[in-house]
Formats: C-alpha cells, structure tokens, sequence
C-alpha cells in the first residue's frame, strides 16, 4: 500500500530533523581544529579565565608556539608544550601564514649588505611591510640596536591623516637635528609637497654577540645569524633561539614610559627584522662623518667601508657617504655622494670625492678587486647600475664599455693625438681609467 503524499512529507521531515539533531551531536564531541599560532610579543601573559577576576597561570616570549583550543572574538583558550593551558589576547598571536612570512623576510637580509646602524628613538612597531596598514609581526623597545638594509616611501593612509597614529612618537623625538637644519635652509615648502609620504626602514635586531662595526664593506651582512632559505629551519632557528627576558606590562600599540622591560629587550639575542618608520630610528654614522656631513648641510642616509689604510695609530678605514637634503617622500634615496680618506701627512680625514644631484637607491654593494674598491648602486628609476671604481684616493665612475668606446672613436676623429716632446705619441691629457669620468670637485668637507 503506497503511503499518502502527507504521510510521506511527515517521513521527509523526521529525517532531515534526525540529520540536525546528529550533526549537531557529532559537533559537540569532535570542537572546531583551529592551526597552531605563535606569539607575537615581547611576552605574552596567559590567564587562568576571561574573567575580569582571574590569576596568571604562566608568561610566554616571542616566537613560542602554541596549540589554539578555542577562540573568541578577543581571546584565545591556548595550551603549551608543556601542558599548561589558559586564554591569552589573540593581538597577541601570530597565525603560521604570518610567522612564515616573518621568517622568510629574516631569512632574505642574509645575502643583504648592511647600509648603517642606529638605535630606536622609542617603542617602534616592527611591521612585514612598508606602511602602517601592514600587520605588525613586533616591537621595539626604546634604545634597541638595529641594522638598517632598506629604505622606501610610502603613503600616508587617509586614517593616519586625520588622527593620531599609532606610530606618531613625542615630537622631540620625531625630527632628528638634521631635519631642523634642513628646515632652517628654507627647505619647508618641499617637506610640505611630500607631507602625505613617510620614509620605511628595513632594519634587523643587533644582537649582543653580534656588533656592527663602523660601517659594513662588503659580503655577507652580520644580521640574521641563524636565518636559512628553508621556512622549516627558520621556524626552528626561531624556537632555539633564547627567550626575551620577561616583561611585567602588556605591550602597548602607543610610546609609553619605557623601564626595565626595554633595557631587557634591547639585550634580548632573538633576532626579529621589518619595517619600522624611518623617523623612530636614530643613525649612529662613526667619526668623522656627522661633522664632516653637517658641515655639507646634508643628513647621512648610508655610509659603507670601501677599504681601510695602514697608519701609525692603527688601520684607518676609509668611507663613502650617501646623504640627502629635505624631508620625508623623496623619490630618491640619496642625492649626494661623499667620500672620506685618511690623509696620512695631515692624520685626519679629508674629502676625496664630492658628487651632487644624483638619484641613487639603496643598497650601495662593495667589492674589492685587484684594481681597488668598486662600489655600485641603482640609480633611480632605471635598472642600470651606477659603478664606481677607486684607485688610491681617486675616485672614478666607470661609464659601459660601449659608451667608452663610442667616446674614444669619435676623439680619435676630431683630435690629434697628443705628441710628446720626444716626438712619440703620449697618453692623452688628464689620463686615467678607460671609460671614467673625471674627478669630482673637491672640498674641505
């Protein structure tokens, strides 16, 4: 006997209900697998409920990772290696997506020459980006030590513009020296046509047992020690690395009163790299380059050893300059060349090469040849390299092989060759490297 249409509608719907009730069932045993996370802080409390009532249950530093048993909009129930287990701020956590790229951008500084060193003017917000919109992967404490690579300009968000940013430090620490000196050459009107870009740094952690010296000249950069191509070993590297020393305050996204939890952190050995905003870091160029710099009206963007000199009191190394005028969003990362040797008659530095209105992007690479130091950077918008080649105290720049030749045919042309009074022919007047430019003027700074 075939059942009625209703009856059979009865029957549908006891199933599809049967269906929600065991889907719901088998929900409830088996909770939602979330991926493992790592923490995003200097230290990170986990606490015993979400309670406003509530005790600490233990302190986790940067880089831990952790298994994530629940979450909600705020915080996260987590559990440890070890077992303990408590809710932590899911501001501070880092998914595994953003820890690998974290990981990737440390490994990346390996083959990277180091262009200056500095230190932090205050907390500094280190993001995997260029830009305040960039997710933060961690920040510095005031004082830190850093290594910069890079720099670039960018926009401003509207956000930022109207409203103060997260990143916006006391504004006796925001403009360095060099700026006031700038601002007093009459220079505002630029500064204000570039007012909707900031200047971003690349920089990495110096670490305790690794120092920069004066400037970096060549090959590999000293920071990150321990960083590897494979994501897998970075992420180990990151778990050996020594814990940052505990803090007592939750960091905060805005400069407070720093105290000892920054003195812990500026000697922490875990290296971290990213982009923080240029005006947080104070450049710490070696003597004699802030005098001889401020005395060009020029602040120093990037300085790096071309070669060192014997000398009576110790090997003297000897520095090429890269400085800039004006404020922040320039196109350009440098504008001006300077180089300083060691004059040995004199014992003091003196200005060998002089270089003016030029469009240079960092980094500036260093190699040492049988002919002398060359040094090369991209120039501006084009992809050709800038090359330099220094002989001594004179420094040249080498113009392509074709171009050079192109020149000495067409002179060939027109000029006669120089005779010499013996009647053979001599070397042309001014001589020096095949394909150079000559020399730059020269002063006294």
């Amino acid at each position: 006997m075939s059942l009625s249409s209703a009856a059979r509608s009865r029957w549908i719907l006891a199933g599809i209900l049967l269906t929600g009730i065991i889907t719901a069932w088998l929900m409830r045993r088996r909770p939602p697998q979330y991926p493992d996370a790592y923490v995003g802080d200097r230290s990170a409390t986990i606490w015993s409920t979400t309670a406003q009532v509530r005790q600490t249950v233990a302190t986790l530093h940067y880089g831990e990772r952790v298994a994530v048993v629940r979450r909600t909009a705020d915080q996260s129930q987590i559990r440890t290696n070890d077992g303990i287990q408590g809710w932590i701020d899911n501001r501070l956590l880092m998914d595994p997506d953003l820890w690998r790229k974290s990981a990737s951008l440390l490994a990346s500084l390996h083959d990277k020459p180091v262009q200056a060193s500095g230190r932090t003017r205050t907390l500094s917000n280190v993001r995997l980006e260029p830009g305040r919109d960039s997710p933060r992967i961690f920040q510095f404490g005031r004082g830190v030590p850093v290594a910069v690579y890079e720099r670039k300009s960018v926009p401003v968000p509207a956000s930022a513009k109207n409203a103060q940013a997260e990143e916006s430090p006391p504004k006796e620490e925001a403009i360095s020296p060099d700026e006031d000196k700038t601002k007093a050459r009459g220079l505002v009107g630029e500064e204000e046509k570039n007012e909707n870009r900031e200047d971003w740094l690349l920089v990495s952690r110096v670490t305790p047992e690794k120092t920069i010296v004066s400037a970096p000249s060549t090959g590999s950069p000293i920071l990150p020690p321990s960083a590897s191509s494979q994501e897998a070993s970075n992420e180990a590297s990151y778990q050996r690395s020594p814990a940052i020393a505990p803090e007592t305050w939750p960091v905060s996204s805005s400069p407070v009163s720093a105290g000892a939890a920054e003195i812990a952190d500026s000697s922490a050995s875990l290296p971290v790299a990213g982009w923080v905003l240029a005006r947080f870091i104070e450049l710490e160029p070696p003597e004699p380059i802030p005098d001889y710099s401020n005395a060009a009206g020029m602040h120093v963007v990037a300085w790096v050893v071309l070669n060192t000199v014997a000398d009576s009191g110790g090997a003297k190394p000897q520095y090429l300059v890269a400085g800039a005028r004006g404020g922040e969003g320039q196109p350009c990362d440098f504008t001006l060349l300077r180089a300083y040797t060691w004059g040995m008659g004199r014992q003091r530095y003196e200005t060998a090469y002089v270089e003016n209105n030029l469009c240079g992007k960092l980094p500036i690479v260093v190699r040492q040849t049988t002919s002398g130091p060359e040094f090369s950077f991209s120039g501006g918008d084009s992809a050709a390299q800038r090359v330099y080649r220094m002989r001594q105290t004179m420094i040249r720049r080498v113009v392509e092989a074709r171009d050079s030749q192109r020149k000495r045919r067409s002179s060939s042309d027109r000029v006669p060759a120089a005779t010499a009074p013996n009647g053979k022919r001599g070397a042309a007047r001014g001589g020096g490297l095949p394909g150079s430019v000559p020399k730059r003027s020269v002063s006294s700074h």
